[in-house]
C-alpha cells in the first residue's frame, strides 16, 4: 500500500474524457479507499448538497485513469439519493461541456456516468 503522499501524486494524473489534460485533483481528495480487488473510491465533499463519490473501476494502477473511461462520478443529493453524475438533479448535466469529445473543459468527463449507464454503445465510442 502506498503512503499518503505517493497516493496523492497519483491522483494528480487522472485525465479528462478526451485524455488531453489532467483533471483537478481537488475533486478526488477529501477521502479515498481501495477495495481488495483494486477498485479505487474517492470522495469530495464540496458542501452539504455536493457530495461526490468517484470510482475508478479498475483501480488506480491500471490505465486509462480518465473520467468517463474507467473513472465515474456519482452525487449524493441533499435528500439522500445517489445519482450518476449527468442525471437531472446533479451538479453537472451539460453534456456538451462535461461529457463531450469536443470539450476542452478541465472537468470534461465528470457527467459521463449517466450516459455510460443508459447508452449500450457508450464504451464502443470512447475518444482515444
Amino acid at each position: 500500500m502506498p503512503d499518503d503522499e505517493s497516493l496523492f501524486l497519483k491522483i494528480e494524473n487522472y485525465e479528462t474524457y478526451t485524455r488531453d489534460r489532467n483533471i483537478k485533483s481537488a475533486f478526488l481528495d477529501d477521502g479515498q479507499f481501495i477495495f481488495s480487488d483494486g477498485m479505487f473510491v474517492m470522495i469530495e465533499n464540496v458542501c452539504a448538497q455536493n457530495l461526490f463519490i468517484s470510482v475508478d473501476v479498475n483501480g488506480i494502477k491500471k490505465r486509462p485513469n480518465a473520467w468517463g473511461h474507467d473513472l465515474f462520478t456519482f452525487q449524493v443529493t441533499d435528500d439522500g439519493r445517489l445519482l450518476p453524475m449527468g442525471a437531472i438533479g446533479t451538479r453537472y448535466t451539460d453534456m456538451n461541456t462535461y461529457c463531450s469529445p469536443t470539450s476542452s473543459d478541465d472537468q470534461n468527463g465528470i457527467a459521463c456516468t449517466e450516459k455510460a449507464l443508459r447508452d449500450s454503445k457508450y464504451f464502443k465510442n470512447l475518444p482515444k
